[in-house]
């Protein structure tokens, strides 16, 4: 029996298709929508995309981000800098989402890409401005970077290339590429634009260009884009997307990103209550944390150790589920602890109460060498969230185990 993974999309529904288009295809959610669910079928058999949307520029988010895996950002012909109340609430939404709710992926196309990156980077001086270089039309070849390719590259092709169909006159950009967080990755770039999206593992990911619009919806597209150019301006652009692309290889790759690497939906769904309970642990509280973590996992010789008073209820349980994010700031993460703690977090979900137990060991003595270390050093260009270690790390977690930590 081949096993079945069913995927959840909010689709945030930023502007509605031209005229045209919209008479072949209601929305941008929708044309994502069927692009999507025949990529996911494509890469692997029983996989399936489902999808709700909602109209962001009239105030509609979803009610429960419980009921989705994803929330995938259409393009717009608004620029994700202007002073627009439905765009300040989507920026802070997204922010939101990011910072509380790190099990939910996020992709963004064009006008998403762009508010994505304004939103989630802005403390590392990114931003979205109007593209000194004019307007990026037409299909345009990407040349994917090295880490990108080597992140996203099993079972995908070997091309270090990746052709889209363009239309935009605002661009990403990043005027400190030394403060870019580590856990980034850039995707590529033309040779219009430097930045054709991000890539977070499992967290995010952007690409400025649009494999959801084929010869048809851009033509049509620019003509009411374009509506006031000179003629030969605008033949000349409608020629240019007039050209073959890869828009079903950029739907495989976001089908991926969407669907692959998560653990059992059931098993975050079922710790849900359990997380809720726990609360947010910072700076001077991680040290007492991690020693009474410690000093609880010390009472026994044994991690298969039944003692009901080790963990309460965390050896007796079916599965040790992950449930909730821990944020603690100005610590410092070695590659050492990095590795440490993402052998913790992979063990967590699995069916194996003593695996639990030995993978949250593991990510406890990481996080209290971290956090021994934070008050010594003075080597800033070593600091990192360690919300952003958890996110690179493949999942955020914790035990079940509220009660026995007295943090309710």
């Amino acid at each position: 029996m081949v096993a079945t993974r069913s995927v959840r999309v909010a689709m945030l529904n930023a502007d509605i298709p031209v005229p045209n288009v919209r008479a072949k295809a209601a929305s941008y959610g929708a044309i994502f929508q069927s692009l999507l669910a025949a990529a996911a079928s494509r890469i692997r058999s029983g996989t399936s995309i489902h999808s709700s949307e909602f109209d962001v520029v009239q105030g509609q988010y979803p009610e429960e981000l419980a009921d989705f895996d994803a929330i995938l950002i259409t393009g717009s012909a608004a620029s994700a800098h202007d002073d627009a109340e439905w765009i300040r609430r989507l920026d802070a939404y997204v922010l939101d989402v990011y910072q509380n709710h790190p099990r939910i992926r996020m992709f963004g196309s064009c006008f998403g890409h762009q508010l994505l990156c304004q939103s989630l980077l802005r403390e590392f001086g990114v931003c979205v401005e109007k593209d000194p270089n004019g307007w990026e039309l037409g299909v345009q070849e990407i040349t994917l970077s090295p880490r990108f390719c080597e992140a996203v590259g099993r079972g995908q092709s070997d091309s270090q290339s990746l052709r889209l169909q363009f239309v935009h006159a605002d661009h990403v950009k990043i005027p400190e590429p030394e403060r870019w967080p580590d856990s980034w990755i850039l995707v590529g770039s033309t040779s219009h634009c430097v930045v054709q999206g991000v890539y977070e593992p499992e967290r995010v990911l952007t690409l400025q260009g649009h494999f959801e619009f084929d010869r048809f919806i851009n033509s049509e597209t620019l003509k009411v884009f374009g509506a006031a150019w000179e003629p030969w301006r605008l033949d000349q652009a409608l020629k240019a997307i007039d050209a073959d692309d890869d828009a079903e290889r950029a739907a495989e790759m976001v089908a991926r990103f969407l669907t692959e690497g998560r653990s059992n939906r059931n098993a975050y769904d079922s710790g849900t209550e359990i997380g809720t309970a726990l609360k947010p642990v910072r700076n001077a509280e991680a040290s007492s944390l991690c020693v009474s973590l410690l000093a609880k996992s010390a009472a026994s010789d044994s991690h298969q150790s039944n003692d009901p008073g080790i963990f309460p209820g965390c050896l007796s349980l079916s599965s040790v589920v992950v449930v909730e994010e821990f944020e603690f700031e100005a610590v410092f993460m070695s590659p050492r602890d990095v590795r440490s703690m993402t052998h913790g977090l992979q063990l967590l979900p699995q069916q194996s109460p003593a695996a639990g137990f030995v993978g949250f060991s593991s990510l406890i003595a990481a996080l209290k060498r971290a956090d021994s270390r934070a008050g010594a050093s003075r080597d800033f260009r070593r600091r990192a969230k360690v919300g952003e270690c958890f996110r690179a790390s493949k999942a955020v977690a914790v035990a079940a185990m509220a009660p026995a930590l007295e943090l309710q």
